[in-house]
């Protein structure tokens, strides 16, 4: 038996269907991510998981009880907000602390819980401060503890790091998964931010206007996308229109050039094929036994310890993604560009 399971959940606001036959097994320790844009329906899961929202059906179970109709304070689940949520007038020590002090449980047993997670944090010498003596990063660890400290069933995070900078965002993505994995907490993420989702998830759930696209392991959503969707969604992707030759062969042609695929999407339709394949899988130059094809180069892009070349080919845009190193030779925009991928590493969409 899954720890959560989410069965047929529906949510309707109005005339407008959030969410729509949502279904995941969540085993005991594992952590989830919910990735998609804006409005595709995540953060509507993760609280009707929490019970501020009621489905309007489905069900939820969690270690093999029906919490459905549970309200919030009867679930045993720990929530992490994107605001962080913390009380201005309480200490970093008094917020943690809250949840226990309402439970009624005894003041020494609450200093002793405050004091460790205060401790899992990284944040011991700081439980006098207040909020606003608290960097964002420092406010979201106070945030977590606090979420972690009522020995949650479940722990719920509603994007909880897209208020901090890139370089503490990163710092404080470590330090959940760090505290995840040494608690063996099942985790529940809401992000739209693939990077997030990808580096620190056992799975990644996709979703597109309350709907799931895709459910797997990272590499398995990156590699193997079951979507167009989804394919674009998680990292870039060139997406280049081709005629399908013979799906026997997996060969297409792109303006009169034989090209061979790898793989196939399941429900292809033959009309309107793309060929799909990812900038670090293109290489300059030509390979034997490789699809090749020549350009002229329109740009460079540098992404710090990536830099991206764009190439024009036959009335089509490609990137082509090459390592950031001090010795290398950049082409310059208007250069004749040869260019090669392997036939494993694109596929029909």
């Amino acid at each position: 038996m899954a720890y959560l399971e989410l069965s047929h959940l529906q949510k309707d606001f109005g005339g407008t269907v959030a969410v729509q036959e949502f279904q995941l097994e969540v085993g005991q320790g594992e952590f989830i991510s919910l990735l998609g844009p804006s409005g595709c329906g995540k953060t509507t899961v993760l609280r009707m998981v929490a019970g501020f929202e009621k489905p309007t059906s489905g069900q939820i179970v969690v270690q093999g009880n029906n919490v459905t109709s549970l309200p919030p304070n009867r679930r045993k689940m720990g929530m992490v907000f994107q605001n962080y949520a913390l009380f201005p007038h309480m200490t970093a020590a008094g917020n943690v602390g809250y949840g226990l002090t309402v439970a009624g449980r005894p003041k020494v047993e609450v200093n002793k819980r405050v004091k460790e997670m205060l401790e899992l944090v990284q944040l011991a010498k700081f439980s006098d401060r207040y909020p606003y003596q608290l960097s964002g990063g420092q406010q979201q660890r106070v945030a977590l503890a606090r979420a972690l400290a009522i020995q949650p069933a479940l722990l719920l995070l509603d994007e909880p790091l897209s208020a901090l900078d890139a370089k503490v965002r990163a710092e404080v993505r470590d330090e959940i998964r760090r505290i995840q994995t040494q608690l063996a907490i099942t985790t529940i993420f809401v992000t739209h931010d693939q990077e997030e989702a990808m580096s620190i998830s056992d799975r990644v759930v996709v979703m597109s206007h309350g709907q799931m696209e895709q459910v797997g392991a990272p590499f398995e959503i990156y590699n193997f996308p079951a979507s167009e969707f989804v394919a674009s969604f998680v990292g870039h992707l060139n997406l280049i229109p081709v005629r399908l030759l013979d799906a026997s062969k997996k060969e297409v042609s792109f303006n009169g050039q034989t090209i061979q695929v790898g793989r196939m999407t399941e429900n292809l339709s033959p009309d309107n094929p793309r060929l799909a394949v990812r900038p670090e899988e293109i290489a300059s130059g030509r390979v034997d036994g490789n699809n090749n094809l020549q350009g002229i180069v329109k740009g460079i892009n540098y992404l710090g310890s990536i830099v991206r070349i764009r190439i024009h080919s036959n009335g089509v845009d490609f990137s082509m993604d090459m390592f950031n190193e001090h010795n290398m030779k950049m082409p310059k925009a208007g250069d004749l560009f040869a260019l090669n991928f392997p036939v494993e590493a694109c596929w029909l969409i």
